[in-house]
């Protein structure tokens, strides 16, 4: 995709402060809005959290089609927390094949409706027990 148009490309991109998470507490009483001068404008307290990411856009297809290392890196969760995934990640791996390469080459493939449900009933907590024993601990 967009091979000889765009490469790998720095982007800053805002996240916003998250209901029901840790970063919900930044402002406990009550909000005040930099924008009027209320405050100080601190990312991840008084406004969003300011990241920086990369995007590689001539591998896009190849992201979309497989799940990526920041599942084995940061493991699964949401809301602030997270739990190790490894030992679905390598079932998965063994159930949808893996990808022989390109960026995402050793992960495991999602080519087909079946290797997307296959992913969701492995990974969630709704759908697999052990997960969800993991999901709780975390």
């Amino acid at each position: 995709m967009c091979v000889g148009h765009l490469g790998k490309e720095t982007d800053i991109v805002t996240l916003p402060i998250q209901h029901d998470s840790a970063a919900e507490l930044a402002q406990p009483l009550d909000v005040k809005d930099w924008k009027k001068g209320e405050c100080d404008l601190i990312p991840g307290k008084t406004a969003p959290h300011i990241m920086v990411v990369e995007r590689d856009y001539p591998a896009t297809y190849e992201r979309f089609t497989s799940i990526g290392p920041l599942m084995e890196k940061i493991g699964n969760g949401g809301k602030g927390i997270a739990w190790n995934t490894q030992s679905e990640m390598d079932l998965l791996r063994k159930l949808n094949y893996t990808k022989a390469e390109g960026p995402a080459k050793g992960q495991p493939m999602l080519n087909t409706a079946i290797d997307a449900a296959e992913m969701i009933l492995t990974l969630a907590p709704e759908t697999n027990g052990q997960v969800a024993v993991k999901a709780w601990a975390a």
